[in-house]
């Protein structure tokens, strides 16, 4: 027998984003037959391992970024992305210090897992102490949640766990590729905002 020609990059994303739009497909037949209203599909994905050439931008200085992460592969492959974005990484001993570190730092960005704590996002302090901040201080700090049932880009999960963004266990070796697209995507929507709050004195 003959060996089977590799495929391409290009082919490669092609059989990716197919699988992806059959799982899609899959999923709203299923919402269909229950009678259900089916929420907006996951974003496709596939062109983060499909070869695609994205420019990593880096930001200006060093910003403190904290990171709660657990200590195992996903943590070490943040700071790795993290760190080649030029942030200044800092990490927390547990919950409460993690808490202590966003009351008396002024962090623009803040990376979360959701198994950091016993019993998930539902009973942790520390979500639930950045999910409650005022808004004047929220709206600074860009957060990141991370999980295995986190789909990647996302935005109305991200939404519904009060995060600026959710990243996927499988694809944090690629958040250094998109995540200052997001973040200046984010900027962009929240001057306006903030520049009309202060002409109108708040």
């Amino acid at each position: 027998m003959r060996p089977q020609p590799e495929e391409s990059a290009d082919e490669q994303v092609i059989n990716v984003r197919s699988q992806h739009l059959e799982a899609q497909k899959k999923e709203l037949s299923a919402h269909q037959q229950a009678g259900e209203v089916r929420p907006p599909m996951s974003p496709d994905i596939s062109w983060l391992s499909g070869g695609e050439k994205v420019v990593k931008q880096m930001v200006e200085g060093r910003p403190p970024a904290l990171l709660v992460v657990p200590p195992g592969e996903v943590r070490d492959v943040l700071i790795r992305e993290i760190d080649k974005l030029n942030y200044r990484i800092e990490e927390a001993a547990d919950a409460d210090d993690a808490v202590n570190k966003v009351i008396n730092t002024s962090y623009e960005l803040v990376i979360c897992h959701s198994n950091y704590e016993k019993g998930g996002l539902d009973t942790a302090r520390f979500h639930g102490y950045l999910s409650r901040l005022p808004m004047t201080r929220r709206r600074d700090i860009f957060y990141v949640l991370v999980g295995e049932e986190m789909k990647t880009l996302y935005n109305l999960q991200a939404l519904a766990c009060s995060a600026n963004l959710v990243v996927n266990d499988a694809e944090v070796g690629h958040i250094g590729t998109f995540l200052p697209k997001v973040i200046e995507e984010y900027r962009q929507f929240l001057t306006p905002l903030l520049e009309e709050l202060e002409l109108a004195g708040k």
